[in-house]
């Protein structure tokens, strides 16, 4: 609890100050804005000159003085710089993701020929058994009915085949313009 607002904002203003204290040292440390200052006595404190060169010499790091201007800057450039890693990491995913968009949409072109093709030979030996059975005097009747069965099995099979292929070749062209939107979107943030 607060005895008054003017503690609070007292206490929040504080709070934020050691925020951004804090924020400009993860950038400052980050970029290597820093000095060794090496220890001048012979056995340092090592909680004070916590880090030790190749040679065995302790030393702390001292952030380097900067402008409030110049931080903003470097700052600047730290983003820009994340923002480059972070694109590369993705662009270095495996190849099995890589143009996921182009390999969905060639494999619902694989999709569709492969289910045209089997409608197709579906169709034709239900037409050949149509034929088959014209010869029996018993299933006469029956050939007419076969052959155009299978006539509808080939085209009804070849439609469906080809409607079930297009909502996946639908997701790989989306995916393939959201990729063009995200590098055209990159490629503006980065002038």
């Amino acid at each position: 609890m607060y005895n008054s607002v003017e503690e609070y904002l007292q206490k929040q203003q504080q709070e934020k100050v050691e925020r951004e204290k804090s924020e400009r040292q993860q950038v400052m440390y980050q970029e290597g804005l820093m000095e060794k200052i090496y220890a001048t006595e012979p056995n340092p404190s090592t909680k004070e000159y916590s880090h030790v060169d190749e040679t065995g010499k302790r030393y702390k790091l001292r952030y380097l003085p900067i402008s409030d201007e110049q931080y903003k800057q470097v700052a600047e450039y730290a983003k820009q710089k994340a923002r480059r890693a972070t694109t590369q990491q993705i662009q270095q995913q495996s190849l099995f993701y890589e143009h996921i968009g182009h390999k969905l949409k060639v494999l619902a072109i694989i999709h569709f020929l492969i289910g045209a093709l089997a409608a197709i030979l579906c169709g034709s030996v239900v037409a050949a058994f149509g034929i088959e059975l014209g010869g029996s005097l018993i299933f006469s009747e029956l050939q007419g009915i076969m052959i155009a069965l299978g006539a509808v099995i080939m085209v009804i099979g070849s439609v469906f085949a080809w409607l079930s292929s297009c909502r996946l070749y639908g997701f790989g062209q989306l995916i393939e313009n959201s990729d063009k939107l995200v590098a055209i979107k990159q490629q503006e943030n980065d002038k």
